[in-house]
C-alpha cells in the first residue's frame, strides 16, 4: 500500500513516501540532534507539516502537528527476550487520537520510517 524509499545520506536520513498508485505523499527527514530520535514530516510541497519525536529510550514516539498538538503515537512493543536478542524484527503499535483528521498514511509511514532510520543498522 505504501512505498518508503531511503536514499543515501551522511548526516540526515531522508525517507520518501509514495502510495500504491505512485503518488508522492511526502517525506521524513531525521533530526540532526535528537536524544530519543526524531523526524520532521514534510508535505509534497516541501512544507514542514509535523514532527515525530521520541522519548529518551527511543521506544515511544509522538506525532505532533505544527501547533504542537499530539495527533498520535507510535510505540515499540516488547517481543520477548529471545526475539529481541536474536532477530532484528520489531513490533510497533500505532494509535491515532480522535482529533486526527486527514490521511493516516503519513502516520503509518512514520512507524516504518522510525524503524528504517533508527532501528535497522544497514
Amino acid at each position: 500500500m505504501l512505498t518508503l524509499d531511503r536514499g543515501f545520506s551522511l548526516f540526515r536520513s531522508c525517507v520518501d513516501v509514495t502510495n500504491h498508485e505512485g503518488r508522492h505523499l511526502g517525506y521524513f527527514k531525521s533530526k540532526v540532534f535528537s536524544f530519543g530520535g526524531g523526524l520532521d514530516v514534510y508535505s509534497t510541497t516541501d512544507e514542514l507539516i509535523a514532527e515525530v519525536s521520541g522519548d529518551w529510550k527511543g521506544w515511544n514516539f509522538s506525532f505532533r502537528n505544527k501547533a504542537g498538538m499530539e495527533l498520535g503515537i507510535v510505540a515499540k512493543k516488547w517481543a520477548g527476550l529471545a526475539k529481541e536478542l536474536f532477530t532484528s524484527a520489531d513490533n510497533y503499535a500505532l494509535v491515532l487520537h480522535d482529533t486526527f483528521e486527514g490521511d493516516a498514511s503519513l502516520l503509518l509511514s512514520a512507524a516504518l520510517a522510525i524503524d528504517i532510520i533508527y532501528k535497522e543498522r544497514q
